[in-house]
């Protein structure tokens, strides 16, 4: 049977379960790593494609502003830059020098008072205000930076979301593993109320499976942003009762050789 197969049959076919026990350890990490792939892509269909988006609006918004360098602590422009719209104002000048410090805050404040984000720059300081506190800095003398720059960089973004999503997708295959330590764990005590004997690794094999369903669901929620108080206590139930489903079809005590004995044994 191959994984997808098993990815269906561990949601619809709880009487299949047993011969999981026959997997291999191989196919087993084959499962889980392909089932942590398809979760990820569910939950991030919409992310990743949001991201690129937002990427390629930055490189439309970087080149809206006139070509420009910091260097030394100072701020050069060939032209100035204005840009008001929505409560947000941006402005650019390096020709008028360093009025920003000349001005009262308290002046600013009036000038400023119907505006939500502002960043205004001068030659040597840039005002900021946002939550409606207004802040001044001076540029550090050893920092630079200019438009090509900072439009080269921008292809970094992809580099980190990279990364990002690499460690995301460790940081999930982690929590599916020590998630089913747990399932495997009731497991074992459903196992002394019916009877049956599994080793703790079975359990553990089976526990990976059962867990399969409340992924995807996890997933798809993700993927439509919504959440709820309480879905982790459930997606652990559900989980659970899968595995109890399944020790329920394993007549292990009926027969000595019909003793499911896998060759996964932690």
């Amino acid at each position: 049977m191959n994984i997808f197969k098993e990815m269906f049959f561990s949601v619809a076919g709880v009487k299949h379960y047993p011969d999981y026990l026959k997997n291999k350890t191989g196919k087993v990490v084959l499962y889980v790593t392909v089932l942590i792939l398809i979760y990820f892509a569910i939950a991030n269909l919409r992310t990743i494609p949001a991201t690129m988006d937002v990427v390629s609006e930055l490189r439309e918004a970087v080149m809206l502003f006139p070509d420009f360098e910091l260097h030394a602590g100072k701020l050069q422009m060939e032209e100035s830059f204005y840009y008001t719209e929505d409560g947000v104002q941006i402005m650019m000048e390096s020709e008028f020098g360093s009025y920003l410090r000349e001005v009262p805050e308290a002046e600013w404040r009036d000038i400023l008072y119907d505006k939500d984000l502002v960043f205004v720059a001068d030659e040597t300081t840039v005002l900021i205000k946002n939550d409606g506190d207004i802040n001044l800095y001076d540029y550090p003398d050893d920092f630079e930076i200019s438009r090509a720059w900072v439009y080269e960089k921008i292809d970094y973004i992809y580099l980190i979301m990279v990364v990002f999503l690499l460690f995301s997708y460790l940081f999930s295959l982690a929590g599916y593993l020590l998630g089913a330590v747990f399932v495997a764990l009731v497991g074992m005590i459903m196992c002394s109320f019916m009877n049956q004997k599994l080793t703790f690794g079975q359990l553990y094999l089976l526990s990976l499976y059962a867990k399969t369903l409340p992924l995807l669901i996890k997933g798809l929620l993700k993927l439509v942003n919504y959440s709820f108080f309480g879905y982790s206590v459930l997606a652990f139930a559900v989980a659970c009762l899968y595995m109890g489903f399944a020790i329920h079809h394993m007549d292990l005590m009926d027969k000595e050789n019909n003793r499911v004995d896998g060759p996964v044994i932690f």
